[in-house]
């Protein structure tokens, strides 16, 4: 990216308006932090200068002065002189002078041509149920070709990764791609590993890395991660208070999740197959707001494991989804009595999950005679 950095800033960022605006740029820094910068434009343009680690994602935000929004854009900085044009903010705004932004702009383009096809697709394959048993042939083929074009969207996003080493874009794409579980955890060390060292001590390179190092910690067969958090009845729940005495089901669920509480009569099931034997579930919410939380527990009767509402907001740091790497819901993770992570089903396989129990408490380790209750 050649670019002569102007002071101690290493992006320069200009545009220009049709009327007096306030505008305001958010993106991370080169040191982490979240910067919002605001510019009052009285003379019909702006400017911004920053300071950032290879790349950041920013929203360009334009009010008039009644404080009406009149356009957004959502874009990468790059570490060059950039240029904004708002000719019609509320329609248009045209972001130009960011190698990033174009990579990820013209990556958009392959992958919005995927799209059209699934959607026209799409349209065949949500036929009504009678139109389906009439053509069961063709529904069938439709859903094949929904399946080969979402793989094609992954394939698509896996090829620029691998083949732009020195992209600030590519770790962000891993890692959306790992968290989306799209790609596996070897598969994203191995393409984090073919990164060139600039890209790997990128923002979006560090993110990575530590994502993957969490991920690695919270692995089958590592120790479990301790914690310790306040019920909804206000106990405090700690790991260490199961050590040596019980089997532990993380249930990540939150009340707007459709698959998780359509999974709440299996668990039941689960629970009271394998409790006596020393089952124990803690159900982790993903809710930001408490009361919707404990309306969903008392809708799904579920008062009989352990509830904790996890999150308090959306800047939450909470351990059981950082030191846990969890990244979507719904999810399970097993651990032993011994503190050790057995399994993670991280595909929300209820059939996978009921397997995984009926192996652990078949198995003569699992002799009630060890647990107290």
């Amino acid at each position: 990216y050649p670019f002569s950095p102007i002071g101690n800033n290493n992006f320069f960022l200009t545009g220009s308006v049709t009327e007096k605006s306030v505008v305001i740029l958010k993106y991370t820094n080169s040191e982490a932090n979240s910067i919002k910068d605001t510019f009052l434009s009285k003379k019909a343009c702006f400017y911004f200068s920053g300071k950032i680690n290879g790349t950041s994602k920013a929203t360009l935000s334009i009010y008039n002065l009644k404080g009406e929004l009149r356009g957004e854009a959502y874009f990468f900085l790059s570490m060059s002189k950039i240029h904004v044009k708002t000719n019609n903010p509320g329609k248009s705004i045209q972001i130009s002078g960011s190698a990033v932004n174009d990579e990820n702009e013209n990556l958009n383009i392959g992958l919005s041509a995927i799209d059209k096809r699934i959607d026209s697709v799409s349209s065949i394959y949500n036929k009504s149920e009678s139109q389906a048993l009439l053509d069961p042939l063709n529904s069938f083929d439709s859903k094949r070709t929904i399946d080969s074009l979402q793989k094609a969207r992954i394939l698509l996003r896996k090829k620029f990764a691998a083949s732009h080493s020195n992209s600030f874009l590519s770790p962000e794409i891993i890692l959306f791609l790992f968290k989306r579980s799209e790609i596996n955890y070897a598969d994203a060390k191995r393409m984090y590993g073919y990164l060139s060292k600039n890209v790997k001590e990128s923002l979006y390179g560090i993110e990575l890395k530590k994502y993957l190092d969490i991920h690695q910690n919270s692995m089958v067969g590592m120790p479990a991660p301790p914690f310790a958090k306040t019920d909804i009845n206000g106990t405090e729940i700690n790991l260490s208070d199961f050590k040596n005495k019980n089997y532990i089901l993380l249930n990540y669920w939150a009340s707007y999740c459709l698959p998780c509480r359509k999974h709440v009569p299996q668990l039941k099931d689960l629970y009271s197959k394998y409790k006596d034997q020393g089952l124990k579930i803690i159900a982790v919410s993903w809710d930001f707001d408490r009361k919707a939380c404990l309306n969903a527990i008392k809708e799904d009767t579920t008062n009989d494991w352990i509830n904790i509402h996890g999150l308090s907001n959306q800047q939450d740091k909470d351990p059981f989804l950082t030191i846990y790497s969890v990244s979507h819901i719904p999810v399970y993770i097993l651990i032993d009595p011994n503190g050790i992570i057995i399994d993670r089903n991280e595909e929300g396989d209820m059939n996978k999950l009921e397997q995984k129990l009926k192996e652990v408490f078949s198995s003569p380790d699992s002799d009630p005679g060890i647990f107290q209750h």
